[in-house]
């Protein structure tokens, strides 16, 4: 068997990390590497579309835990290759951004995104959802060509979390393609208006180029169809039925039976910038306000009716639009109510950029933040909770209430468990709970005692993202951290990264406040201003 050897992949240099401490998170070393000549040619070749299509360019660094090892296998046969990560080193046109498979929980969305990229090239590719011992990496072989089978376990499970952290449909993560698989996976693929069947290797292949785009951040889910409109300047009218949001021909524009909807030929007009408005102030984005509902509005208003337990179906009708009336973009005076989300139980399945944007939102339109000192703390807060009010300490990112008990058992605790936890006795192990995993005794007791709009909402708290913002903001202006803090990240010329650097330092105070820690939390913080720009444009 001849190999070939090598120390880069698409023109970028490979480090091995397994041997240093810690062995994961870590750049590791330039190393050489040995595989199959087809092999490395499929891996130059996957990389390349990496940095082609990830919206951050061709990168810096690939990390791997190994390619060729003297052992029966792929591995043995040289036609393996273990992604522990990817690093983007900063230049003049972009910051820093590291990717390591073992944070596919915190980046999930970006995490399955890559997974898109190594689905296109490799028929195996196994991940975090697979099983335990590939949570630190990727495992990608060529034994056959590219393709979906709903036999392989690995396949259905990248389907799955695909579906549910990139594309925004939350369903079951079990290797068992059923009928909820196979509805929330047709509806993303007429979302991406993408024809066929999901085992034919073109739609495959289409499928994982739209994640991992998607997911990267260097697109919307618009389609090409979205992109080649003919320039009629009013909406095509699509009449629809006068009861519930659901479609069936009937009626005019003019009418109360008019629906907003995705459709071909897009529908456009004042009436969709109104709704764009809208829903960018109801904390979601659905792409620029041009006045085109594409599939990038259609999914903003599928995560607006999800939200507040309407029929998600992406069609705005009199339940939908009533609700949104309560919106406007922007103009809502400091200091002006703008609650009106309420409550929501399952904030794992509301994609994270909408967590930031709305967590934005609340600090720089009510409480008149800064933008870049309040990136600093949703930033902050991404780090500590994944911008979760009901995140308890010790918990995944798709599961925020589950965490070991005082034997170590994991547990999926109610909002009354947690607030009445007895240390050592009761409720979880370990303290920390909401958006700035509150941990100091007081501190925690106080986030349950906090008045909100003129009621105590006790446990309820721990859903309430706009309660637990406001009871921060008075933690901010106490005269604990008046000084050391709220007048700094509130100061005009304050840069993210200062803003960032005082929240981790004066008011989280971590046992890690170090260098790397700093780094992390700065990366978010930009990354979170990124998105508020992105959607303020």
């Amino acid at each position: 068997m001849a190999l070939v050897t090598w120390d880069e992949i698409g023109g970028v240099p490979v480090h091995y990390a397994r041997d240093l401490v810690p062995s994961v998170r870590n750049r590791g070393t330039r190393r050489r590497f040995r595989s199959q000549a087809a092999f490395k040619a499929k891996l130059d070749a996957m990389f390349a579309e990496m940095w082609e299509h990830c919206g951050l360019g061709k990168a810096s660094v690939i990390v791997t835990a190994g390619a060729f090892v003297d052992k029966a296998g792929m591995h043995g046969e040289g036609r393996a290759f273990d992604l522990d990560g990817i690093v983007w080193l900063a230049d003049d046109e972009r910051a820093e951004r590291e990717f390591y498979s073992v944070d596919f929980a915190a980046d999930a969305p970006f995490y399955w995104a890559v997974g898109g990229i190594l689905n296109r090239h490799m028929r195996f590719v196994l991940h975090a959802a697979f099983d335990a011992t590939h949570e630190d990496h990727f495992h990608i072989t060529d034994k056959h060509p590219p393709g979906f089978s709903s036999t392989s376990p690995s396949a259905v499970k990248y389907l799955q979390a695909a579906i549910t952290h990139v594309h925004g449909r939350p369903i079951a993560i079990d290797g068992d393609k059923g009928p909820r698989t196979n509805a929330a996976l047709q509806a993303v693929l007429e979302q991406l208006d993408i024809d066929g069947p999901i085992d034919d290797p073109a739609v495959w292949a289409a499928f994982n180029l739209a994640t991992a785009r998607l997911g990267m951040g260097a697109t919307t889910t618009d389609s090409a169809s979205d992109r080649a409109l003919d320039d009629e300047s009013t909406p095509r009218r699509e009449d629809v039925a006068p009861t519930g949001d659901h479609e069936r021909p009937l009626d005019t524009e003019t009418s109360a039976s008019f629906r907003l909807r995705l459709r071909t030929p897009r529908m456009r007009g004042d009436k969709v910038k109104e709704l764009q408005r809208a829903l960018k102030a109801a904390g979601h984005d659905p792409g620029r306000v041009d006045g085109i509902f594409g599939s990038k509005t259609k999914r903003a208003v599928e995560d607006f009716q999800r939200q507040l337990g309407l029929d998600v179906d992406g069609i705005v009708g009199p339940m939908t639009s009533g609700r949104l009336d309560d919106f406007t973009l922007r103009d809502v005076p400091v200091g002006a109510p703008m609650r009106v989300l309420g409550p929501m139980s399952d904030w794992s399945a509301i994609p994270v950029r909408t967590r930031r944007i709305r967590a934005m939102q609340i600090l720089t339109d009510r409480y008149g933040y800064p933008v870049n000192g309040a990136a600093g703390i949703v930033g902050n807060l991404e780090a500590e909770s994944g911008v979760m009010p009901n995140r308890v300490e010790g918990s995944r990112a798709s599961a925020p209430m589950t965490s070991a008990n005082n034997q170590g058992t994991s547990t999926t605790w109610t909002a009354e468990q947690v607030m009445n936890r007895a240390p050592g006795q009761t409720g979880p192990k370990r303290p920390g709970a909401g958006l700035a995993q509150w941990t100091f005794p007081t501190r925690r007791a106080g986030l349950f005692e906090h008045r909100f709009e003129g009621s105590k909402l006790g446990a309820a708290i721990l859903f309430d993202m706009d309660a637990q913002i406001d009871y921060l903001v008075d933690e901010l202006r106490s005269s604990q951290f008046r000084t050391t803090v709220d007048e700094v990240v509130r100061a005009a010329g304050v840069t993210v990264d200062r803003a960032s650097d005082v929240f981790l330092l004066e008011f989280e105070r971590p046992a890690d406040m170090g260098t790397t820690q700093q780094q992390k939390r700065r990366e978010f913080a930009r990354r979170v201003l990124e998105d508020f720009r992105a959607v303020e444009e």
